[in-house]
């Protein structure tokens, strides 16, 4: 992703919400401020590219509990990118918004993420039962 970006993408459930997020044109040794909003629970992981492809982890910020995040991490001369992964709302897509904005050599990355579905989880099954699918069809035992 270059500077001065933005980036509107679906995370999408069927998928497993895959997604990485390289930000480019970055100085050698530079702070990037992060301020993330969103209406379910989230974490962001930070990641390094190497040349050969390669990334490995660097920190995860969890979502508080208001669904933001705000921190700030050093390029230390690093390829740096960064996954979203939900960790509530699980069975619905998410609609992301990154902006990836520099101001006075402030490198800022917004990200704004919506849970795009009104459907809900299957129910639990009754106590002591199970649930399964029938042609298409989800049906629920009560064992007692």
């Amino acid at each position: 992703m270059k500077k001065n970006q933005e980036l509107v993408f679906e995370l999408r459930h069927s998928n497993g919400f895959a997604n990485c997020i390289l930000l480019g044109d970055l100085p050698n040794v530079s702070d990037i401020h992060f301020i993330t909003d969103s209406n379910f629970d989230y974490r962001i992981e930070l990641k390094e590219l190497h040349q050969n492809n390669s990334m490995t982890h660097i920190s995860d910020y969890n979502s508080n509990a208001n669904n933001l995040s705000a921190f700030k991490i050093n390029t230390l001369n690093r390829n740096v990118g960064f996954t979203i992964h939900p960790s509530s709302k699980l069975y619905t897509n998410k609609n992301v918004s990154v902006s990836y904005i520099e101001h006075d050599s402030v490198f800022l990355v917004s990200v704004k993420m919506v849970d795009i579905s009104n459907s809900s989880p299957p129910p639990s099954p009754p106590p002591g039962g199970d649930c399964f699918y029938e042609n298409g069809v989800r049906m629920c035992n009560d064992i007692k």
